[in-house]
């Protein structure tokens, strides 16, 4: 029995330091410890509990155990709490110190053997839990960016926390589909009580289709190995199967002509994707969860300015690639597996910035003057994306974009040398623009007082400057040689043209010490590069 305590202001005198109570005296510290539960607590079963039902772990005490699939989970919360919730927390005035703590002794209980929750279980009400418990540290990192110097702080572990919700309430078949409503009538009449059918990432691993999944819960769903895991909700780990519900409507386009959006159910406007859901073809309807107020609740972010909208925009786009990725076969935790070990575009495993994941032309820049520069492909080529999926007319132009630029070209010119040649590798765009071939063309328009004899006499980068007619050296020279070391001018022009903001292009580029920046901007590799 606590004794009684009349003065409040005398708690802390009341309570011995053994108790290891915390006295909060102000909304603000009550506030702050709201902010830590959902974030942290709330917010990290959240983004594992979906990837860990789908892969048929059903309790979260397996991440006791020194599994790798247990091992790669708690990498992934780890990364997620370091990189995103914590400076997320911090921009909102809650202290490293405290922010730490609470994930040091939530971390304990994670891993606790007999602390385990039915992941199942956690699942329920999941789309609008990624706006209540995921979406703050969002908002935050997006409207904190500054205070972060980066350039987009959303990183690869928070897009892959929303888009595994998103995966896991997606039906097995197109819920709006005649044919679906004829041949599959339990299902149907399921979908008509708000229960749908999923299926589990191990089911189709092991070869069986989407079809036979189906099948099996129309004609066996009340199997003996058919588990409750939750007020009329079931899942069968032998057949593949997993209901669920989903409260989040969404408004969007039902066809690309469409001129008006039409509100369903997220789940069922999910349904339509599976099969042939190409990134592109999957961003309208993850923007309109991440921003409806039972979803995702970031329409704040609209608000902003425009460098938040941009970076909003490409979460979406980096949620929308993994997520086709999940639907199209690629497993959850296959995933986590390449951004842990650094594969194709991971170059710093979670912690990446999400913005390596925007697969062909950004949604927001479609512009048939954009700028092709190299940058690797999100999707590996041992993708089911890949080899699997279906292609509708209206995804060819962002997949050709996003194949061709994530090619690298080798460049057979004797006179491009690597760093091994020594004082024969010339870079940096001094000598990009005092090429020989571009000198050329200025002669051929300078004024006649210019001899060669006065330019070559100039320093390098007085040659630069001396140039007066360099806009229309530039255009005129990639004009002809529309696939030489020039073509990376654009990248930090700004726009679509080259010239237009060509002495700030010059000045960026002088200012970088990498050797291999002016070529590795247009995907140039040398021919006989030595390591």
């Amino acid at each position: 029995m606590f004794p009684r305590i009349d003065n409040i202001s005398n708690v802390g005198k009341s309570l011995s330091p053994k108790t290891q109570v915390k006295i909060r005296h102000s909304a603000k510290e009550l506030a702050s410890d709201i902010a830590l539960k959902l974030r942290i607590a709330n917010g990290t079963h959240t983004a594992v509990a979906h990837v860990m039902a789908l892969s048929s772990l059903l309790n979260t005490d397996s991440l006791s155990n020194s599994s790798s699939s247990s091992e790669l989970l708690l990498t992934y919360l780890d990364a997620l709490f370091q990189t995103q919730i914590l400076p997320a927390s911090t921009i909102d005035d809650i202290t490293t110190e405290e922010t730490q703590a609470t994930w040091k002794d939530w971390r304990q209980r994670l891993i606790h053997p007999h602390f385990g929750l039915s992941t199942f279980f956690i699942t329920q009400n999941g789309a609008a839990k990624g706006g209540i418990r995921l979406g703050p540290s969002v908002k935050s990192l997006v409207c904190g960016s500054q205070c972060l110097g980066k350039d987009n702080p959303l990183s690869v572990s928070m897009a892959f926390a929303m888009a595994v919700i998103l995966r896991f309430v997606t039906p097995i078949a197109d819920c709006t589909s005649k044919s679906t409503i004829g041949q599959y009538p339990l299902v149907m009449e399921k979908i008509r009580s708000g229960i749908y059918v999923g299926w589990l990432d191990e089911s189709t691993a092991c070869g069986k289709s989407r079809d036979s999944i189906v099948n099996c819960y129309s004609m066996e769903s009340s199997a003996e190995d058919t588990v409750t895991y939750a007020d009329g909700l079931r899942y069968n780990l032998s057949q593949g199967w997993y209901e669920f519900r989903c409260d989040c409507p969404i408004k969007c386009q039902t066809s690309p002509n469409a001129r008006s959006e039409v509100e369903m159910p997220l789940q069922e406007m999910l349904s339509k994707l599976v099969g042939s859901g190409q990134p592109r073809s999957c961003e309208q309807i993850v923007r309109s969860y991440l921003l409806h107020p039972q979803g995702g609740d970031l329409e704040s972010l609209l608000e902003e300015d425009e460098q938040m909208v941009e970076f909003f925009d490409e979460f979406v786009c980096a949620v929308s690639t993994l997520y086709a990725r999940m639907i199209s076969g690629d497993k959850g935790l296959d995933l986590l597996r390449e951004m842990v070990e650094q594969k194709h575009v991971y170059t710093n495993g979670l912690a990446t910035s999400c913005t390596v994941l925007v697969d062909g032309e950004a949604s927001t820049q479609q512009n048939d003057l954009q700028p092709l520069c190299y940058r690797m492909s999100p999707i590996p080529s041992s993708s089911n994306l890949i080899h699997n999926q279906k292609v509708h007319k209206k995804d060819v132009r962002s997949i050709i974009f996003s194949e061709v630029s994530s090619v690298q070209v080798i460049d057979l010119h004797t006179h491009l040398l690597p760093p091994s040649h020594g004082a024969l590798c010339l870079w940096g765009i001094d000598e990009l623009l005092t090429y020989h071939y571009l000198v050329a063309e200025y002669f051929m328009t300078a004024p006649a007082d210019v001899t060669p004899q006065g330019f070559y006499a100039l320093s390098k980068k007085d040659q630069v400057n001396f140039l007066k007619n360099l806009n229309f050296v530039v255009a005129l020279y990639c004009w002809v040689h529309g696939t030489e070391p020039l073509s990376t001018l654009p990248l930090f022009a700004g726009g679509s043209h080259l010239g237009c903001t060509l002495r700030q292009t010059v000045a960026h580029f002088r200012g970088n010490t990498g050797r291999h920046h002016d070529f590795g901007w247009a995907g140039t590799r040398y021919s006989r590069e030595k390591s």
